[in-house]
């Protein structure tokens, strides 16, 4: 399969639809991310990292602190709070893919 096919029905996929999870076997999944940020379908969250600061809080937990990094992180932000609310779904309810991002 062509993965360049592939990473154009996804990217019309999540313009249609409300994609909220993408389950993938790791077999040649670098040639897709290639193909994803070949169509610029991830370089915005890597700028977002790039951009990040990150502090404690009064409870010492770990935040990203808009206020002292260099530029916009928002794509970071919304990252780090959608894995949140995963890490709060029951583990036989998440995707092997996430539960394996996550470090279970």
């Amino acid at each position: 399969m062509d993965p360049s096919f592939v990473a154009e029905a996804i990217a019309e996929a999540c313009e249609i639809y409300d994609v909220q999870r993408i389950a993938y076997d790791r077999w040649c999944i670098e040639d897709l991310k290639r193909e994803l940020d070949r169509m610029g379908a991830q370089p915005p969250l890597t700028y977002c990292a790039s951009n990040a600061v990150i502090e404690a809080d009064p409870a010492g937990n770990r935040k990203l602190a808009k206020n002292k990094s260099s530029g916009r992180i928002d794509g970071l932000v919304a990252l780090a709070m959608a894995l949140a609310v995963i890490d709060c779904e029951p583990e036989n309810e998440m995707p092997a893919c996430l539960a394996e991002l996550m470090g279970d």
